[in-house]
């Protein structure tokens, strides 16, 4: 295998190289690209999260030399493309971003999902228990196995105007049936007083991942 030669001839860097190469070895599996070294690092990523993601792979190149080229696709459509390249080209991406919520498609739907236990209990620096336990027992796991790493969560709040309620003489809703029958007494009414009606509820419904995006790689 060919591996990338080290920066300097400081000693210094010798022992920087090896692990740089042995991490994208285990990532690449040893692909090379006309005997020169490695291919590049193909990561597919929803579109909101391209700009940023392309920074942190400069940063990544200009450091490594290895070269990242970030693949990008619709939040919503990151399974289907997954699903779609397993079958006709099962190497297109060598890592890829996807919302927590895409967990038990890529597992049940997909070949491509794995245990990264082993990943974490060997890598020192992770500092895996500084993950909220939420994301690191719950949106990051199938079946008890740890298959992805997240790398942002967005945990969900719902606010009141306790004056409004106050003004409807209802309580704080306790339950999800609560919450619509709260909205069904709201809904339409004005209430600031500006002669324009009121929704009952602002949620957003569109490009929002409410479970945070996880990095996986098959």
């Amino acid at each position: 295998m060919k591996v990338a030669q080290t920066p300097s001839a400081e000693d210094k860097y010798s022992t920087v190289a090896s692990v740089v190469n042995a991490f994208v070895e285990s990532c690449t599996g040893g692909f090379e690209e006309h005997s020169r070294g490695f291919n590049p690092l193909h990561v597919l990523v929803p579109s909101l999260e391209e700009e940023d993601m392309k920074r942190i792979t400069s940063d990544f190149q200009e450091s490594t030399g290895y070269k990242v080229i970030v693949e990008p696709v619709e939040l919503n459509d990151i399974v289907r493309e997954l699903i779609f390249t397993e079958h006709t080209s099962p190497l297109a991406y060598d890592g890829w971003l996807a919302s927590g919520l895409a967990v038990v498609d890529l597992v049940t739907k997909t070949t491509l999902v794995d245990s990264i236990d082993s990943f974490i209990a060997s890598d020192t620096k992770i500092q895996w228990s500084d993950v909220t336990e939420y994301v690191r027992e719950i949106s990051s796991t199938y079946g008890g196995a740890t298959i992805g790493v997240p790398i942002s969560g967005k945990p969900l709040s719902l606010s009141y105007r306790r004056d409004v309620f106050t003004a409807a003489n209802l309580s704080v809703p306790n339950t999800w049936e609560d919450m619509v029958l709260a909205a069904q007494i709201l809904n339409s009414t004005d209430f600031n007083a500006d002669g324009t009606t009121d929704f009952a509820l602002c949620w957003q419904l569109t490009e929002c991942d409410w479970d945070g995006l996880q990095f996986w790689r098959p």
